[in-house]
């Protein structure tokens, strides 16, 4: 007996931070509150990219709580024009595992 009905991959993926970019100031980078989530660590860089997995980064944030249904970092004082790109990485445990990305 052969099943052809594709199967859909039982391995979690985190969500991607998503970005507010606030004019003259502010920077939000966010992920939505799940089932499982415990812990979101953000780490990010203005214009330059990590140079090791240990690096912290510019921005650095454990967050262990959602607020309003999302985990958030904020900056109200990050200054970002147009071109600028953010170089990030996340740390995410959901259901007792932690997921790097």
């Amino acid at each position: 007996l052969v099943d052809s009905t594709p199967r859909r991959s039982s391995r979690y993926r985190p969500p991607k931070p998503r970005f507010e970019v606030y004019q003259p100031r502010g920077l939000i980078a966010w992920i939505p509150e799940e089932a499982g989530i415990t812990l979101f660590g953000f780490h990010a860089k203005l214009n330059h990219r990590f140079e090791d997995e240990y690096e912290i980064g510019r921005w650095a944030k454990t967050l262990t709580q959602p607020r309003n249904g999302r985990f958030v970092f904020v900056d109200r004082k990050a200054e970002l024009k147009v071109g600028d790109t953010i170089y990030y990485k996340t740390v995410i445990t959901h259901n007792g595992v932690t997921y790097r990305g």
